[in-house]
């Protein structure tokens, strides 16, 4: 059971891993990966520190962030605001599952509590989806938004 939730937890996860450029300011593809590479490094070294429920979190809370931003989303110059926001989530959120995907499972401890909050991590990502569903039916911010979609990569586990 332990690793039927675990992989549920880790499929939901996935949906939110992306790859891409970031930085809004960055002049060069080159350079926007650099940025993204920069970022995902620091939260990956603040993430060594933390214990799996902390990650849990944090992989909630930044899916929960993306979410709001999203809801702010109504044409396409509030897409083009949200833009700049969302490609400085993704490298936090490719920190978060890669952290999770590193975990030895064989050791987590799965209570109550962690339960909990991998359902929390799904809720995050169901109003993820919710979002970006909403936000295709608006074809100027879809227009806008779509190449930033295109980099959430769902996996088939």
């Amino acid at each position: 059971m332990k690793y039927l939730i675990l992989s549920a937890g880790f499929a939901s996860l996935m949906t939110l891993s992306a790859c891409g450029d970031i930085s809004p300011d960055a002049a060069s593809p080159e350079a926007a990966k650099a940025a993204a590479e920069r970022i995902e490094t620091a939260v990956t070294a603040d993430l060594s520190e933390m214990d799996i429920p902390e990650i849990i979190d944090f992989v909630a809370d930044e899916s929960a962030d993306m979410t709001d931003l999203l809801k702010t989303v109504t044409d396409g110059a509030s897409a083009k605001a949200a833009v700049d926001e969302i490609r400085r989530t993704i490298p936090r959120l490719n920190a978060a599952i890669r952290s999770l995907e590193n975990l030895d499972i064989e050791n987590v401890n799965l209570n109550f509590g962690n339960v909990r909050k991998l359902m929390k991590v799904g809720q995050s990502q169901t109003g993820l989806v919710n979002e970006v569903i909403r936000i295709s039916q608006i074809p100027e911010a879809r227009e806008i938004l779509e190449k930033e979609f295109d980099k959430i990569e769902i996996t088939s586990n």
